[in-house]
């Protein structure tokens, strides 16, 4: 009876126990104005939004999930982009060029996000450089769904109850 206790309370912290797995954060950004750096361009607002899974806030970013950016006519996906972490700030960009950097006359773009000051940039394949102006960011933790157990694990320990039945069964024929 004793190791059949152990047993169950054993199973009972791997399954309850929480995986170490990368969190999922989203940034959501808007860019009310642009410049050539010498005079205001016209241009429609730009808002998106990246969502990414790192380790932790400030932890390098492990992948880029999903993406809802739209720059003129060029619709952006999760491919298209890529991020570095700067210190403890996230760059993320078109990998047309290098991340931190556009290339113009291509569908190219870059937000840097820190504290006290955002800057963005974007070409199209149409433009040469824009610079973004009021430029409002927020990072936070994604909002998480409802954790599903997995099927094999359910399967798993069904299979371990039902031996653990059978082998009580067993014991108490014999006795």
């Amino acid at each position: 009876m004793k190791k059949i206790a152990a047993a169950l309370a054993g199973a009972a912290c791997v399954l309850l126990s929480t995986a170490a797995h990368a969190t999922q954060f989203r940034l959501d950004f808007n860019v009310g104005s642009f410049t050539n750096n010498f005079v205001t361009l016209e241009h429609a607002p730009i808002t998106g939004s990246i969502l990414f899974s790192a380790a932790a806030m400030g932890a390098a970013v492990d992948s880029i999930d999903a993406v809802d950016l739209v720059i003129d006519s060029h619709v952006y996906t999760a491919d298209e982009i890529g991020a570095e972490l700067w210190g403890s700030n996230y760059a993320f960009g078109g990998k047309a060029g290098a991340i931190g950097s556009v290339e113009a006359l291509t569908n190219d773009f870059y937000i840097y996000v820190n504290g006290f000051g955002n800057d963005f940039q974007f070409a199209t394949d149409q433009t040469y450089l824009y610079f973004g102006r009021d430029i409002t960011a927020t990072i936070g933790a994604a909002d998480a769904g409802a954790d599903v157990p997995e099927p094999a694990s359910a399967a798993l320990l069904l299979a371990g109850l039902g031996g653990l039945g059978l082998l009580r069964r067993r014991r108490s024929r014999s006795r």
